[in-house]
């Protein structure tokens, strides 16, 4: 008797439950008002079905996801099974690799080309590790790559791990290269120029959500010629200290990049983390913002944006904390002939100390700057013009910052403090002979802590020039203004605490 109450219980309550259950779905025939719909017809978004399947607080229909996730922002990427070629199970008539240790650049090129040509995404399975010598992609469009395992650079390899170039509409969702630099170094040298683990020309509108490259001989990644492309992270690690630059970007226009990570990269001779480089005068970088940057070097620079070519460099923003430990021949920061710069920038240096920053012949400049333990905080001048700076430059062996050969309009508004540690004859800023200094607010702390053997010292004449707000309690009248021109800088008698 009791035993059919039991079944007769689960006869009524089951049906409710399931009931109850199913009217907590999202029907695929009946979505959410006002959402909008997937069409099912090969062009499916691969970013979109894994935000969707990652999501268990709910069930979403994949012809009607939420608006957050609709699919015209994100690249167009193959999803069923049969648009997607694997490296170790292509379709039928194709080769397929081993991922064996032996040399695979043939087999892995024809899979390259088939997929790339027919539109579809190229599968690097997990687990696995391919070597090549070089995996060509050229004058491609609407190709994905899924990148989870790794292509490894070959010994003695002679071009990138992967070379793309006059493609578009592309979208890489994960790449894990390895330079292999210990054996594809030159000279002695962990480093080969030659050898860019990924390589991008002449392409535009792509997206690429993250690079993992290690031990590389040359640039992590190297941008020449890129238009409208996305980038998420890009991580270049090395052991020890190897490559050239985690970051080379030649020619360029619309590029976002979300986050670069730089361990080791760059040996001493070469520029290291980020390197903004135009090779010639048409060589313009224009509109290309790094959102974060954390590099650790001991190469020549932290992040440069040198353009000694004198193309049109503008509109750039880098935000960016770099700590090297190198030898004194290095500066972390150098910005030259660039145009509307604003970021944030703070640089540490580790055992022997460098230059801290020099910005040369720039205009528009809005940074904040710290820099700490440095030969001299920071150069400034070279005909560079409103310049608007804040932070602090806080410990250096000789001034905390140089103006020189002409610099106008602008406001530094920065502490400096712990100056002039190895020598007693510099002090907090240097006006340095060359060309007139003009129309230069500069506001901050920079009172008296025992360092230093004067808060100003000019040498060179300065025009409309002015403190404002600016803390020099405890220099002497002596020290405070020093040099041939200090009459021409005007001291503003409102200034609290200004002198003691």
């Amino acid at each position: 008797m009791k035993k059919n109450n039991i079944i007769w219980c689960l006869f009524l309550v089951l049906p409710c439950a399931m009931i109850i259950y199913c009217a907590s779905l999202v029907p695929l025939t009946a979505p959410f008002n006002g959402l909008n719909p997937f069409t099912g017809n090969g062009t499916n978004k691969l970013a979109l079905i894994r935000a969707i399947a990652t999501n268990t607080s709910e069930i979403v229909s994949l012809i009607d996801p939420p608006n957050s996730l609709t699919s015209d922002e994100i690249p167009t990427a193959a999803t069923d099974e049969k648009d997607i070629v694997s490296l170790t199970d292509p379709p039928a008539g194709v080769v397929a690799a081993n991922g064996d240790g032996t040399d695979e650049t043939d087999v892995i090129q024809a899979i390259f080309d088939y997929a790339t040509k027919a539109n579809k995404t190229i599968l690097i399975p997990k687990n696995y590790t391919f070597v090549v010598d070089n995996i060509y992609i050229g004058n491609k469009n609407h190709f994905s790559i899924l990148g989870y395992g790794t292509l490894k650079h070959k010994n003695g390899a002679t071009n990138a791990i992967l070379d793309i170039e006059n493609c578009s509409n592309f979208y890489i969702d994960t790449l894990n290269t390895n330079g292999n630099v210990a054996n594809n170094k030159t000279d002695g040298q962990r480093l080969n120029e030659d050898l860019a683990s990924v390589q991008i020309i002449q392409s535009h509108d792509f997206k690429i959500d993250t690079i993992n490259d290690k031990n590389p001989a040359g640039d992590s990644l190297y941008l020449n010629d890129v238009d409208n492309a996305s980038i998420g992270t890009l991580s270049a690690t090395a052991k020890k200290p190897s490559g050239r630059n985690a970051l080379t970007i030649i020619k360029a226009q619309d590029v976002t990049i979300d986050k670069v990570l730089s361990q080791n990269i760059g040996v001493p001779t070469m520029p290291s983390g980020i390197c903004l480089e135009p090779n010639s005068c048409s060589d313009d970088i224009e509109n290309v913002v790094i959102k974060s940057a954390e590099i650790k070097t001991s190469g020549m620079y932290g992040c440069a944006v040198g353009n000694h070519a004198l193309a049109n460099v503008n509109h750039i923003e880098i935000n960016a904390n770099i700590t090297r430990d190198g030898t004194p021949d290095g500066t972390l920061f150098v910005l030259n002939h660039v145009d509307n710069f604003k970021g944030n920038i703070t640089c540490n240096q580790e055992g022997t100390i460098a230059y801290g920053a020099v910005i040369t012949a720039c205009n528009y400049v809005d940074a904040n700057l710290e820099i700490y333990n440095s030969i001299t905080g920071l150069d400034v001048g070279k005909n560079s013009s409103n310049i608007n700076l804040t932070g602090k430059i806080i410990g250096t062996a000789k001034n905390g910052m140089e103006i020189y050969e002409g610099l106008s309009q602008g406001v530094i508004d920065m502490d400096i403090k712990q100056v002039a540690q190895e020598d007693s004859q510099s002090g907090v800023i240097r006006i340095s002979p060359g060309q007139a200094i003009d129309n230069l607010t500069f506001k901050g702390d920079y009172s008296f802590d025992k360092t230093g053997g004067y808060c100003f010292r000019v040498d060179w004449q300065m025009t409309n020039c002015r403190t404002e707000d600016l803390n020099m309690s405890g220099w002497t009248a002596k020290n405070m203004t020093t040099g041939a021109d200090a009459g021409t800088l005007a001291i503003n008698n409102d200034t609290p605490s200004r002198v003691t």
